[in-house]
C-alpha cells in the first residue's frame, strides 16, 4: 500500500525538483533549503525550522547536534535524505565540537584524490551536495538572524 507524503510541493518548485531526485516520506516544501536561495527558503520556513536553527554555529557544533538538526530538517522537508545521512555519519567519530562546513569540504577532497573507483565517484557527488547544502545552510541561519522581525534569542 502506498502512503502518500505529508507534504507535497507544487509541480514546478525546487521542492520538487528535490523530490525528483531524492525522496523523502515527509515530502519536502516548495523552498527547501537545500535546493532554494536563501530569500526565498527563509520567507517560506516555517517556525519549526526557524526555531531549530536560530543560534546554530556551523563552525562549532557537536555531532549529536548536528543529527538532531539534520533529522528536524529532513522532517520538515527542507533537506534530502543524501544530507541527512551524511551529517547523521558524523557522529561515528565521537561528540567533540566539529567545523561542518570545513569537515564536508576535507571529506571531499579525499574522495576526489581516489578517482578511478565507482563508489568513490558516486560518494564525492554525494559529498559536494552536502556540501552545498550545509553552506546554504549557514547562509540561512546569518540571514535568519540578520532579518528584521525575528527574535533570535526567545
Amino acid at each position: 500500500m502506498h502512503i502518500p507524503p505529508i507534504r507535497t510541493p507544487s509541480p514546478r518548485s525546487n521542492g520538487a525538483k528535490l523530490q525528483r531526485r531524492y525522496s523523502n516520506d515527509n515530502g519536502y516544501v516548495d523552498n527547501p533549503i537545500e535546493n532554494s536561495s536563501t530569500q526565498a527558503a527563509l520567507a517560506t520556513a516555517s517556525d519549526k525550522v526557524k526555531h531549530a536553527l536560530k543560534g546554530v554555529d556551523l563552525t562549532h557544533i557537536r555531532p549529536t547536534q548536528l543529527a538532531k538538526l539534520a533529522s528536524t530538517l529532513f522532517a520538515e522537508g527542507q533537506i534530502s535524505c543524501i544530507s541527512l545521512g551524511t551529517m547523521m555519519v558524523q557522529q561515528v567519530d565521537g561528540d567533540a565540537p566539529i567545523n561542518v562546513l570545513q569537515v564536508f569540504q576535507r571529506q571531499r577532497a579525499a574522495l576526489q584524490s581516489m578517482k578511478g573507483l565507482s563508489f568513490f565517484k558516486e560518494s564525492n557527488a554525494g559529498y559536494a551536495e552536502v556540501e552545498a547544502t550545509t553552506s546554504k545552510l549557514a547562509d540561512f541561519i546569518r540571514a535568519l538572524t540578520s532579518s528584521a522581525g525575528v527574535d533570535v534569542r526567545a
